[in-house]
């Protein structure tokens, strides 16, 4: 990320995107901007739970997904015979000259062995990647004007058409999601002359900015111009029949115990975004955002500060806004009406520490929270500290302007400055939520348990996969 402020602070584009066709002052910049772009796209989960609703949505039917987009975002989320990227992907690297070189070179591969190598925010010129055959620069595989049409482009296609040939005498639904109209002729207008030409397929084009369709097929469309999370969202939770709700209320009225694993689509719910860029990043964090160029919560955190005082006013004031004045929220108060009185545990990657707030204290904590400090010269030997007072301190004089270097957290047995007790290298789990867990697991390992699991996503593993 501070490679990314570096060229946002000289080059002021909007989003990664727009930094693909930035003019830049030297090719080896050029390369270095890449490989920590292509790192950010290729590890960060998406920001809204978009997939995971529309996975849900389309259960168990015969689907395939037609994308121009090559954020490799849906072979994430779905196997990748079910995929095409007919624009290409960046996942992979091509020769720039293609008439003797057509092979595809891994993304991944790259930017683990080159970005390390990165200097002054540029790439040294004998490691720019060059074709194994021919030795032209490596480029996006990508559509543009060298865009590689070979095996893999016509396999990506020969997809598309199998699933409609083996699916063209059934009830088809063409389903569009945000085509705009800067390329048609990819995606929307065969979209259009398949459903004029098979008559019992319809079209529903889903796009807040252009939704629209052919006059030949008008009375086989729809057009919804609402934002495509919410409406997939409220899609996915009509389709939960009575019976499968009658269902889950059977299993926890007969469970012995409970436990909860949320993690960080609960705190989205709740109004708490670790990736959001919107207004609210302003109102909690003020001038920091623009100061440091902080596109979010998360980097807000992991952001390294030029002097301690601006890092604890930012943790401060993210602290005050959702942990001193953190409100119960509609989502918090059902888990606590589903649970009861049943025996309970809660198990947390969420640092917001909200379910203790709300008074679920059988918890797991496993990334630590941000009310707890540690020295910072010696985690492991020294007591945690609880900080919720003086945060509030902290935020109180940030407010008032008489905030002071000596009011900076120390540490009581040696006065090192505290670090958050979060997941990082000084982290230290909390021993005594381990043993409650484990015993709580011993305990109920042979009775009725229900693992009721909020918002975690595919990538989370360290709650997902144990729970499964």
């Amino acid at each position: 990320m501070k490679h990314m402020r570096y060229f946002y602070d000289k080059y002021h584009f909007e989003g990664i995107f727009n930094g693909f066709y930035t003019r830049f002052d030297s090719k080896e910049e050029h390369w270095a901007f890449m490989l920590e772009s292509l790192k950010m796209i290729l590890n960060i989960p998406p920001q809204k739970p978009t997939y995971e609703y529309l996975k849900k949505l389309i259960g168990n039917k015969p689907v395939h997904f037609v994308t121009t987009n090559q954020d490799t975002l849906f072979k994430k989320f779905f196997p990748s015979d079910q995929v095409s990227e007919i624009q290409g992907s960046w996942d992979y690297y091509q020769a720039s000259d293609t008439s003797t070189d057509q092979k595809l070179y891994s993304t991944k591969k790259m930017v683990a062995k080159l970005l390390p190598k990165v200097k002054d925010h540029c790439l040294p010129t004998e490691l720019i990647p060059k074709s194994d055959i021919n030795g032209s620069e490596l480029i996006l595989g990508a559509r543009g004007p060298q865009f590689l049409e070979g095996k893999r482009y016509f396999e990506e296609h020969q997809k598309w058409n199998k699933f409609m040939a083996d699916h063209r005498s059934e009830k088809i639904l063409f389903l569009e999601m945000g085509v705009g109209r800067m390329t048609p002729m990819f995606i929307q207008e065969p979209f259009w002359k398949m459903t004029q030409y098979l008559k019992n397929s319809f079209y529903i084009n889903i796009n807040p900015k252009d939704a629209m369709t052919n006059p030949m097929i008008h009375d086989r469309s729809l057009l919804i111009g609402d934002d495509i999370n919410k409406l997939v969202q409220k899609l996915r939770r009509k389709t939960m029949t009575n019976k499968a709700a009658k269902i889950v209320k059977q299993w926890l009225d007969d469970a012995d115990a409970i436990l909860v694993a949320a993690s960080n689509g609960l705190s989205i719910s709740e109004g708490l975004n670790l990736f959001a860029n919107d207004k609210k990043l302003k109102e909690v964090l003020g001038d920091l955002v623009d100061k440091y160029h902080l596109p979010n919560l998360l980097t807000a955190f992991a952001f390294k500060y030029p002097n301690q005082l601006d890092y604890w006013r930012m943790v401060a004031r993210v602290v005050e806004y959702y942990g001193n004045n953190y409100e119960i929220s509609n989502y918090m108060q059902d888990i606590k009406k589903i649970i009861g009185n049943k025996s309970y545990f809660v198990w947390t990657s969420n640092i917001d520490h909200h379910f203790a707030l709300v008074g679920l204290t059988n918890l797991f904590e496993i990334e630590g929270n941000w009310f707890e400090g540690v020295c910072s010269n010696h985690p492991a030997e020294h007591s945690v500290h609880y900080l919720a007072s003086k945060l509030h301190e902290i935020y109180e004089k940030d407010q008032a302007g008489t905030l002071t270097e000596a009011d900076i957290p120390k540490c009581d047995e040696c006065s090192a400055t505290l670090a958050l007790n979060m997941a990082g290298e000084d982290f230290q789990t909390n021993q005594k939520q381990v043993q409650a867990f484990q015993d709580f697991i011993q305990k109920y390992e042979d009775k009725k348990l229900v693992v009721l699991e909020l918002g975690i996503g595919p990538r989370n593993q360290m709650i997902k996969a144990p729970s499964m």
